[in-house]
């Protein structure tokens, strides 16, 4: 047997961060970008919304401090960044963290809402909300103003933003013109929700000219965990449970409906990212849902039609090429998990920015080592440099469409980490330090 060691590579690693979170302010940004015609209802949901978060800072008074001016805001490290809302402030905190690109939910620690979202109870002790929209078309209104928004902050460094944009799921047809928008004005995927208890199923015929819409304009459909089921989470362990539920259940209900539904096998190009859902469940899901398949491949499925017919291979098979999972602030154990059962192709890093169970932690001095930096030498300090490469940012370029020549000149002007730094083993989080990052079992531990 060999003990040749293989060279490996001194370029700095190309990384993409495919989970993170912008929020802009209603008055101070989005307002600009409301239709004349919309304005009135705009300013009246500007004032319901300050009367929810007020009400919502006091329900949780342990969230939030106050700024020193009689105002609540929320109560982290990473308040003191810009970036919630600002590319230019964004810039420079990917810059120190070596991040060469992102993929751009909305949804900061800032609260801010997409406009005319529905807000619901402002005393409901649950934070994911699961609400359909009370005027339907105000809020389609309200999620192309946010979209218009972000296409203007991603042309800034345009390679280095893949924003998503916000759809009318309630409405096909006006989803899929958003989508075409969206695309022509540079928006790179679509912020898919979790299935939602008021929408029709993602096997549905219905959905047809929307998985061909993001196929045709390779928009992936991404889907963040969050607000998709129909429980009631109250109670002195509810949000524990919705944590749970979220992570384990709702955050992945659109796999088996749209696999097994035929939806990648019409459409081979259509892609599924699942984001921020932990842990080493890929090798037991392909397996349980192929067996699923192979149990019921036969029976009837209510047009006396085999399964076969919708889902042609096993569904393990559409999920290698179609399925990719945003593994927010992956650990160790997850990386070795992932090279070990050969899912790494499938998995994209991600800080979660800026929220402040992400890796990215302001820093007192921006001398100091960034908290990212040493959040993936203790993920892939053993790694070997192709699956590293693959799940720090190869992976998520191929899937967002991104130019990898372009990616690598970024990565060597801003503090990008070398495979020789990502050597160094870390073992433990940093003092203060309460990042997801920094789990040892896969899990939230």
């Amino acid at each position: 047997m060999s003990n040749q060691v293989v060279a490996e590579s001194s370029d700095p690693v190309v990384v993409v961060s495919s989970d993170t979170h912008i929020g802009p302010f209603l008055k101070e940004d989005l307002r600009p970008y409301c239709p004349q015609k919309y304005l009135p209802e705009y300013d009246d949901y500007v004032r319901e919304f300050d009367a929810y978060a007020e009400a919502q800072r006091h329900l949780y008074p342990e969230m939030y401090e106050d700024d020193g001016t009689g105002k609540l805001v929320r109560r982290a490290r990473n308040r003191r960044t810009d970036g919630h809302h600002d590319v230019h402030a964004r810039l420079h905190d990917m810059n120190f963290d070596g991040v060469a690109s992102e993929v751009v939910f909305h949804g900061s620690q800032n609260d801010e809402p997409v406009p005319f979202t529905t807000l619901g109870d402002p005393n409901s002790p649950f934070l994911f909300k699961n609400l359909p929209p009370e005027n339907p078309e105000l809020a389609a209104v309200g999620r192309h103003i946010y979209n218009a928004w972000l296409a203007d902050q991603c042309s800034v460094e345009p390679q280095r933003h893949v924003g998503l944009a916000q759809i009318p799921i309630w409405d096909v047809e006006e989803s899929v013109k958003e989508i075409e928008w969206a695309a022509s004005a540079g928006l790179r995927g679509v912020n898919f929700p979790t299935a939602q208890p008021w929408l029709p199923e993602f096997n549905k015929p219905v959905w047809e000219p929307f998985w061909a819409a993001s196929a045709g304009l390779d928009m992936a459909l991404t889907t963040h965990i969050g607000a998709g089921a129909d429980a009631d989470y109250s109670g002195p362990v509810g949000r524990v449970v919705a944590l749970f539920e979220l992570v384990t259940m709702w955050g992945m209900r659109a796999i088996p409906w749209m696999v097994l539904g035929g939806a990648f096998e019409r459409h081979p190009n259509l892609k599924l990212v699942i984001t921020e859902v932990p842990g080493m469940w890929w090798p037991q899901y392909m397996v349980q849902l192929d067996s699923t398949y192979r149990a019921t491949i036969n029976a009837p499925t209510g047009k006396n039609e085999g399964l076969a017919a919708y889902c042609k291979k096993l569904p393990s098979e559409y999920l290698k090429t179609n399925l990719f999972v945003g593994s927010s602030f992956m650990c160790h154990t997850e990386a070795k998990a992932a090279v070990r059962d050969g899912y790494y192709t499938n998995c994209m890093w991600g800080s979660d920015y800026p929220h402040t169970e992400g890796t990215f932690q302001y820093p007192d001095s921006w001398e100091e080592t960034p908290v990212t930096h040493i959040a993936q030498r203790f993920a892939y300090w053993d790694t070997p440099e192709e699956p590293l490469r693959a799940m720090l940012g190869v992976t998520a370029a191929r899937v967002y469409g991104l130019d990898l020549a372009e990616l690598t000149a970024i990565a060597a002007r801003i503090d990008s980490p070398t495979i020789k730094e990502l050597r160094e083993p870390v073992f433990e989080a940093p003092a203060g330090v309460n990042s997801f990052a920094f789990r040892k079992n896969g899990w939230w531990d």
